[in-house]
Parts: C-alpha cells; sequence; structure tokens
C-alpha cells in the first residue's frame, strides 16, 4: 500500500506527469506506450537515452571554500557568547576603568577561547568532511540491465530511462535500499 501525498497533474512537471502515468501500466503495456525493446538497449541506443535525458548520476552539493568555512566556524551559539562576554569585560576591565586599574587578562582569556572553540571546530569539521568522502567512495551500488539481451551488472549513475533493471546489488553502510528514483520495483528482497 502506498503511503503519501495524492498529487494532482497539475501540480507535477512533465517528468512527473510521465512517471505518474507509467507507474499505473501493466509490464507490457509500458514496453509499447513507450516503445522500449523486449531484450534491452544497445549501447547506442542507451548513449541517446542518456543524451536525450540527462545522466543518472547524484548530484553532488558544492563545497563551501575554506575562507567560507572558517569564518563560519566562528559563527556558534557558544562563540557568539564568548564575544558577548568578551565585549562585555572589554568595556568593564580596560575601557571604564581608571588607566592604573585596567586588567588586559579577562578579555585576553575569553578571546582566546574564541579563537580556540573556532579553529577546533573548523579542523573537526575538516576532517569530518573528509572521513564523508572516504566512505562515500566506499559504496558501490550496481545494478543489472538487460543490453542487447544480455544481463550485465553496471554502476547506478550508468542507467539510463527505459533500462531494464533485473536485480540491483546495494552494498552500503546500515539498513536502507535506496534505488534510483525513477524506477518502478515490481519485485524486492532485503528491502525495509
Amino acid at each position: 500500500m502506498t503511503q503519501g501525498k495524492k498529487y494532482e497533474k497539475k501540480d507535477l512537471s512533465a517528468a512527473g506527469k510521465r512517471l505518474l502515468e507509467a507507474a499505473g501500466f501493466a509490464v507490457d503495456e509500458l514496453f509499447k506506450a513507450y516503445d522500449l525493446p523486449e531484450d534491452g538497449f544497445d549501447e547506442e541506443s542507451a548513449e541517446e537515452q542518456r543524451v536525450r535525458f540527462g545522466s543518472n548520476a547524484v548530484a553532488k552539493k558544492k563545497r563551501d571554500s575554506a575562507p567560507k568555512r572558517l569564518f563560519f566556524s566562528f559563527v556558534t551559539p557558544f562563540t557568539i557568547v564568548l564575544f558577548a562576554l568578551a565585549t562585555i569585560s572589554l568595556f568593564t576591565d580596560i575601557i571604564l576603568p581608571a588607566p592604573g586599574d585596567r586588567n588586559y587578562i579577562t578579555v585576553v582569556m575569553v578571546v582566546s577561547m574564541v579563537l580556540i572553540s573556532g579553529l577546533m571546530t573548523f579542523i573537526q569539521e575538516s576532517r569530518s568532511e573528509k572521513s564523508a568522502d572516504q566512505l562515500s567512495a566506499m559504496v558501490r551500488n550496481t545494478a543489472a540491465v538487460l543490453r542487447n539481451g544480455t544481463k550485465q551488472e553496471i554502476a547506478f549513475d550508468e542507467i539510463v530511462v527505459g533500462d531494464h533493471v533485473v536485480d540491483i546489488e546495494f552494498i552500503f553502510l546500515g539498513f536502507h535500499c535506496r534505488p534510483p528514483s525513477h524506477l518502478t520495483l515490481r519485485q524486492t528482497r532485503h528491502c525495509l
């Protein structure tokens, strides 16, 4: 049973309308309606589909520059409180007291805490991004498709619109089943 929002055709893009329409077809009707070959695409046809509909690669977010990440490392609730304390200490310990009563220690300590906190945040986030990239490189999702009547295992980003996906293999960290969004799953195993 499918849960979720019911979409009206007027709310969907052209691709969304095609997907909604295709979801209602039986398999043989789908092949006929979209003129899909029974034995799968040949390499030339697959390339034409890729050119026509675009790549199946997941768009990756552009990474922020190092200066921008460094700046935002200092814009955290903790450092904002420390900046406020440093400003108050600047007035109460340095600007307002008489020249002989000035105490720079509090301001220097609080500013040092701001610098240490911001730099530690920057270093930790840089390390975690590097680790996330390494983990992403370890994840490999493939699918077996029919091409020229034979079963071939290809990466998800090589799947094209209209491919006959025979089997999907998920190599992942955790219990997730994430097929490409344009696939219609007729039968699944080990998907939660």
